[in-house]
């Protein structure tokens, strides 16, 4: 018995030993592995001779202590001494925030007042490419009377520096805005400059041994004026549906990296909401043009983001129709993001192109070319309805119109007159149709009273926008603009058809008077004629 114990021991024993074995082997393999990748590291790669444990610590030592060593008589100037960094953001992600933070720009002059250096942030804020600026003067984009007091200030500042003084500066001037940039001519800047020592960059010219740092602000009224010159996300477009009234219906969830919307937040509203307005009269160009082609790629255009700021998108729309009845039914799309540089490389050129396509492809309307001014707010599907239902109405009037003007010929060749013939005519033609030709004939003239409306119209004409609204209020007037236009158009409408309903009262009656007096003179004729036969018989 005591036998079998020993024996079921040593089975235990042997077990343990082997699994102990098993992990330290494992752990010196691991240990050997990082040992090689150490080695790869801190060895020459043009030693033959494989390197012991001891020759790798040893090396991985010494390179630590130089590198510490180095690091302490050099102190990293790429971060921030502050301590209001988050811990949690990297440095180029806390450098990003702070320059879209700080919406400036940096300009880097030499002793001459020449532009050396251009920050990326120019374009949006000034409408310059770096590169335009690069070797022109700052004086050259300040008026005369702010080049005379700047420039003596930085001179000075310049002097100061040289002396051991305090170089830095402040002032404000008005800046030349840039060809891209075309909202206005000048903008307000408010800029810090500093002077350090160019000595880092190896300049051969003594007289460039200083350099001007000027960190600019621009002023401008609280509004999304901000373009984004490249999309920071990897996402670089998003597909949307649109109703036939340009509203969304569907978004993509990669707009939402994009443009910074959830896809439920934009849904329902009109596309034309998130549009800058100075491109919107160019997309509504492109919509009506996709009304006719049912595909069209548009031009460049600035989409509003959830940060109150621009993106450079352009589109391709096609029209999907239904499948049971070809209908129209909405409007698909996938928008791009495209960087500033293309878009005022490439933005001028495309809209002649297309203009010139356009024109050929789709036949002009009546005194005007494809490209006619159109509304920008779109229409509702009702109003699209109506607008169709009064383009066959006015072909139909046309029809009744040629025929009426061919009777009336057929009876100034009979000379035969017939007011129960042009009563029954009257009657039976649809009464907007029949107001519609009288309103349109040439020789029918009625006196207008439309005074009051007229004067609405003119009143609306001479309003101006209140200046500083912000982005909704300016929607919300123009909405409000448009819909006192239609109502006042519609007003001045129905007064125009209750005046020919009631000429056509009038000249009712008077036909029916006409009519009773050729009866009764027709009576009296019959009854003499009877009378004088009978005599002569």
């Amino acid at each position: 018995m005591r036998k079998e114990d020993d024996e079921e021991l040593d089975g235990e024993g042997g077990l343990k030993r082997s699994n102990r074995n098993l992990n330290e082997k494992k752990r010196r393999d691991r240990f050997n592995i990082l040992l090689s990748q150490l080695a790869g590291i801190v060895s020459n790669k043009n030693e033959p001779r494989k390197l012991d444990k001891t020759t790798v610590l040893r090396q991985a030592i010494n390179f630590l202590e130089n590198h510490q060593s180095h690091v302490r008589t050099r102190p990293d100037t790429s971060r921030f001494s502050a301590t209001w960094q988050p811990s949690f953001t990297t440095d180029g992600e806390f450098n990003l925030i702070v320059l879209e933070a700080l919406d400036s720009f940096v300009l880097s002059l030499d002793n001459d007042g020449h532009i050396m250096f251009a920050s990326q942030s120019v374009l949006p804020l000034l409408g310059y490419l770096p590169d335009e600026l690069q070797g022109t003067s700052l004086v050259k984009y300040m008026d005369d009377r702010d080049a005379s007091r700047i420039w003596p200030e930085m001179r000075l500042a310049l002097e100061r520096e040289n002396t051991g003084g305090d170089s830095k500066n402040s002032f404000h001037f008005q800046m030349l805005c840039g060809n891209h940039y075309s909202k206005i001519s000048r903008k307000v800047v408010n800029c810090e400059t500093t002077v350090i020592s160019n000595n880092d960059f190896n300049q051969s010219e003594q007289r460039n041994s200083k350099v001007i740092i000027v960190v600019g602000k621009v002023l401008h009224p609280p509004q999304p004026d901000r373009v984004v010159i490249t999309a920071d996300c990897q996402d670089n477009q998003f597909s949307y549906r649109l109703t036939m009234d340009w509203k969304y219906v569907h978004v993509d969830h990669r707009a939402s990296s994009i443009i910074g919307f959830l896809p439920f937040e934009v849904l329902g509203t009109s596309f034309y909401e998130y549009c800058c307005d100075e491109e919107l009269f160019n997309i509504a160009q492109y919509h009506r043009i996709l009304i006719h082609l049912g595909k069209v790629t548009t031009c460049y255009f600035r989409h509003l983001t959830k940060g109150q700021s621009w993106v450079w998108l352009r589109s391709s729309c096609y029209i999907s129709y239904n499948q049971w009845n070809s209908k129209p039914e909405s409007i698909s799309g996938t928008a791009t993001v495209v960087s500033f540089e293309e878009v005022c490389a490439e933005q001028s050129k495309l809209l002649k192109h297309d203009r010139d396509y356009f024109n050929r492809v789709v036949p002009p309307r009546k005194g005007g070319d494809p490209l006619s001014p159109i509304c920008s707010w779109p229409s509702s599907p009702v109003n699209e309805k109506n607008e169709t239902m009064q383009h066959e109405v006015h072909l139909e009037e046309s029809d009744v119109a040629v025929e009426v003007t061919s009777y009336e010929q057929k009876e100034t060749k009979k000379s035969i007159f017939m007011p129960h013939d042009v009563l029954k005519s009257l009657m039976t033609t649809p009464s907007d149709q029949l107001l519609e030709i009288i309103s349109t004939h040439s020789d029918l003239h009625f006196e207008s009273d439309d005074e009051q409306t007229d004067n609405h119209l003119r009143w609306l004409e001479n309003i101006k926008i209140p200046s500083g609204l912000s982005r909704m209020q300016l929607t919300r007037h123009l909405k409000l603009l448009e819909e006192y236009r239609k109502i006042a158009e519609q007003i001045r409408k129905q007064e125009k058809q209750l005046k020919l309903i009631r000429k056509l009262i009038e000249w009712g009656n008077l036909l029916l008077e006409v009519d009773s007096n050729i009866g009764v003179v027709g009576e009296s004729s019959a009854d003499s004629e009877a009378s004088s036969m009978s005599n002569l018989s």
